[in-house]
This record gives C-alpha cells, sequence and structure tokens, in this order.
C-alpha cells in the first residue's frame, strides 16, 4: 500500500521519519490509515510558496536594477534626440536642401539654356 504526508501529500516510504516534502513528522500509526482525499493541507503548495519568494526577488532586482537602466535609457535617447536636432540643423547650413520651387526653376532655367544654344 502506498502511503502518503498527512500534511502536504507527498509519497513516502515505512522509513522515513519526516516527510520529504514539506517536514513534517511522520506518525507510524496514521500514514497507513491515510487516504490522498483525506490530506490536510496546513502548508501552501510549494508552487505558490516558490513563486512567492520568486516574486519577492524580483521585485528589488527591478527596483535596483532594470529601473535604473531604464532611466538611464529614456535619458540618453533624450540626449540623442537632441544631438541629431541639433547635426540637423549644422547639416542645413552646410548643404542647404532645395525647395521644391528651386528645383522646378532650375530646370526650366537649364531647359532655356539649352534652347538658346540651338
Amino acid at each position: 500500500m502506498i502511503e502518503y504526508c498527512k500534511y502536504c501529500g507527498r509519497k513516502i516510504t515505512k522509513s522515513d521519519n519526516v516527510c520529504p516534502g514539506c517536514g513534517g513528522r511522520i506518525e507510524e500509526e496514521s500514514t497507513s490509515s491515510i487516504n490522498q482525499n483525506d490530506i490536510n493541507r496546513p502548508y501552501t503548495s510549494s508552487k505558490k510558496r516558490d513563486f512567492k519568494i520568486v516574486l519577492l526577488l524580483m521585485i528589488p532586482a527591478f527596483l535596483f536594477v532594470v529601473f535604473p537602466f531604464l532611466i538611464a535609457f529614456i535619458v540618453g535617447m533624450a540626449d540623442l534626440d537632441t544631438e541629431i536636432s541639433s547635426l540637423k540643423e549644422e547639416t542645413k547650413e552646410e548643404f542647404p536642401i532645395p525647395t521644391i520651387d528651386d528645383l522646378v526653376n532650375n530646370y526650366y532655367k537649364k531647359l532655356e539654356e539649352e534652347k538658346e544654344e540651338y
């Protein structure tokens, strides 16, 4: 007959004095008559406990590691944006971009010059 811990429901052997799952004390006379459905569960499941531990570790990790990098990234992007806009202004002064009107006027001037050559 398979025996289960009365606290967590984990399978145990007859030689165990303490449950390997929850650490609950195992009494010889009560383990043989325990059914899987009659388990008294005073402890939370290990998955819930592990999730809580991970969550408690993730919050400080986020606050002290991820959040400062996020702030630095945002500030860096803002500085990069101002640097790019200043470079655009400098480039406009050195290499002016012609407007459409300038291009059309230059095209017609070239056409007139070609007509005069013929």
